[in-house]
């Protein structure tokens, strides 16, 4: 029965203490939330293939002790993220990857859970070179007054919030959204809401596979606050060749770490 490949029964899984992803995307504590997560996962996982239908309604309202609203709505909530569609008397299918919403959250937070590769790394890092130092050299030409103090505000909550990866992850995607809308370019302001929720996928999904230790992660935050510095002050002073160079050297180091985590995993 395909009502078996999905994961245990919500009403007996509670969500994991420390799940990295807990804050990720849509939120989990309702009902319908919890079933979002659990056959979101499983399809992203490959445990529900696409072509495969869902069980029928009164089956999942069995499977996971829920309402027959609440099915629905996770449903539609999965729909809305390219993971299904729903035909009249042809039930739930599960869609082909390409019509997966790539770049929402949650999906990105399923797809580092069920494991990544070097190639996902390669095209996350392929995405943020084609618009980060471009956006960057806009912000440096164009960044007005309340834009610096933004990024620079952006840049405090990363150092004062080094000692937690997690408040750390969230300030610097915080950083990464100034400048995006500091380039005053509407379609890069929409791109920088993209990359921060790569960036929180990504962050979560390398501090969950590397297990760094407190002095490795403390070392890391310390040379990635101090790379973001250098870029403030390309902005700052008007220079778009060196604020291109520091995002470069932002998203170069992103690989790196990203990758050692990979392969050691």
């Amino acid at each position: 029965m395909l009502g078996q490949a999905l994961s245990a029964d919500v009403t007996d899984c509670p969500a994991p203490v420390n799940n990295p992803y807990e804050n990720a995307g849509y939120p989990a504590k309702s009902v319908h939330g919890r079933i979002v997560h659990r056959i979101g996962a499983d399809i992203v996982a490959g445990r529900i293939r696409p072509g495969e239908r869902l069980p029928r309604e009164a089956e999942l309202m069995v499977e996971f002790g829920a309402s027959r609203s609440a099915v629905r709505d996770a449903v539609k909530v999965l729909a809305s993220k390219g993971l299904v569609k729903t035909r009249q008397r042809g039930g739930t299918q599960i869609c082909e990857p390409e019509r997966w919403n790539t770049f929402d959250v949650d999906i990105l937070a399923w797809r580092f859970r069920a494991g990544i590769d070097l190639r996902f790394v390669q095209d996350l890092i392929e995405l943020r070179l084609a618009t980060e130092p471009f956006a960057a050299r806009l912000a440096a030409i164009r960044a007005e007054g309340e834009d610096l103090a933004r990024i620079a505000e952006a840049l405090e909550r990363m150092k004062a919030s080094s000692g937690d990866w997690h408040a750390y992850a969230k300030a610097d995607g915080g950083f990464h959204m100034a400048v995006f809308a500091a380039s005053h370019n509407p379609f890069f302001r929409r791109l920088g809401t993209v990359v921060h929720d790569v960036l929180s996928a990504t962050f979560n999904a390398e501090h969950a596979i590397a297990n760094h230790t407190a002095a490795e992660t403390k070392r890391l935050i310390a040379e990635d606050i101090a790379v973001h510095a250098r870029l403030f002050d390309a902005i700052a002073q008007k220079d778009p060749a060196r604020a291109e160079e520091h995002i470069r050297a932002i998203i170069t180091f992103a690989r790196a770490n990203l990758s050692r985590a990979v392969s050691g995993a």
